[in-house]
């Protein structure tokens, strides 16, 4: 008995504890980016007109967009905008790079970098930074503080896209599978396959070394047949959980700039940022000049779009401002976070569900065999 749950203890801990602990921290991780990254689209944007010393100093964050002009002593940055340059001391500062997937995918992953990961990136890379800027000196310096750490996104492609397709890409593929898994994986297997062989040398140890050694297995379990086919499911169902997720975020960014119950706001430049309600023929209009429309994969009741933009003349248009840009929402954007997130967790409960019927499945196949060969 005392064998059997020191087998079960094992398996528990460098299966199921380990790896659950990395997928919560970089779960928390990823949420993190993305909150930061809403936080610095709302942030002012440094402007040329307001010199370094008139920033006040409890509020002096800003975010800046520009392209990589060189790198002074290691660490400093100089970052040339359209109208001014920027130097950013890179010590305490958190590095992503977003590489530029036009088809939509959310499988392609932002990566989370460090600096001496990233520096050897060539002049001229486009690049996002927010934080707290030093209001001493002749030239603007942004640098993290004590609570607050310099946010720095190289990206590829449009900005009127960025915050939007940071939010898609920043989340794991499959938040099980992080730093911990593979050594901790590695140490079950070993401890199990141990416990096994001091079993064997035991008299009627047979038949717990046999279930020691298929618990052992559990790792390339999902792999073999017949439980492979429950692993594609599982992978399958997982991706839709992460879809839902991504369009969950999306769906509700727009009204960032808006506050609840207004149909209207202000950009952190100052320009109005509006939302309306228009029929499907008007978000078919948008859709075929380019303008992003989202179709959330749930079902709508409603068929209306709301369009956020800068009110123009008869319609709303484009924003000047970089980081805010013209989209449509299909439904309401509130009623369809709700549905994409209740759905997410469906999706990803019969997932896991499926994924512990294969191995489970696999594993009595395992002892099955296991006890012939032991006989």
């Amino acid at each position: 008995m005392t064998s059997t749950i020191l087998v079960i203890l094992i398996a528990t801990v460098f299966f199921v504890i380990v790896p659950g602990v990395g997928a919560f921290t970089v779960r928390h991780n990823w949420r993190t980016f993305r909150r930061r990254v809403t936080e610095a689209s709302l942030l002012p944007p440094l402007d040329r007109r307001e010199p370094a010393s008139s920033l006040p100093s409890q509020d002096n964050r800003r975010h800046f967009l520009g392209a990589l002009e060189g790198i002074q002593d290691d660490h400093i940055i100089w970052i040339h905008g359209s109208d001014s340059t920027l130097a950013v001391d890179m010590n305490r500062s958190d590095v992503f790079v977003l590489p530029y997937d036009n088809s939509g995918s959310p499988d392609a992953q932002l990566v989370r970098t460090s600096w001496r990961r990233a520096g050897t990136l060539i002049e001229g890379t486009k690049v996002l930074v927010a934080g707290a800027v030093d209001p001493a000196g002749t030239h603007p310096m942004m640098h993290a503080t004590q609570d607050d750490r310099v946010l720095v996104v190289f990206y590829e492609g449009p900005e009127k896209s960025l915050v939007r397709r940071s939010i898609w890409n920043g989340r794991q593929l499959n938040e099980y599978w992080n730093q911990l898994t593979p050594a901790s994986l590695v140490a079950g297997m070993f401890a199990l396959v141990t416990v096994a062989y001091m079993l064997l040398r035991q008299p009627m140890g047979g038949a717990l070394a046999v279930f020691a050694m298929a618990i052992a297995a559990i790792p390339v379990m999902p792999l073999l047949p017949p439980g492979i086919g429950m692993f594609l499911l599982y992978r399958s169902w997982w991706r839709r959980g992460r879809l839902l997720r991504a369009h969950r975020d999306i769906v509700r960014l727009p009204s960032r700039y808006l506050r609840p119950g207004e149909l209207c706001g202000t950009l952190p430049g100052g320009e109005e940022y509006c939302r309306r309600s228009v029929g499907a023929w008007r978000a078919n209009e948008y859709q075929e000049r380019g303008v992003p429309v989202v179709h959330a994969p749930v079902q709508i009741e409603s068929v209306s779009f709301e369009v956020y933009g800068r009110p123009g003349v008869a319609e709303l248009e484009e924003p000047h401002a970089p980081l805010a840009e013209l989209i449509a929402i299909a439904g309401e954007p509130e009623q369809v976070s709700r549905q994409c997130q209740q759905t997410a967790r469906r999706f990803e409960f019969v997932s896991i569900v499926a994924l512990v019927l294969g191995i489970a499945m696999n594993l009595v196949g395992a002892i099955a065999l296991m006890r012939l060969v032991f006989r």
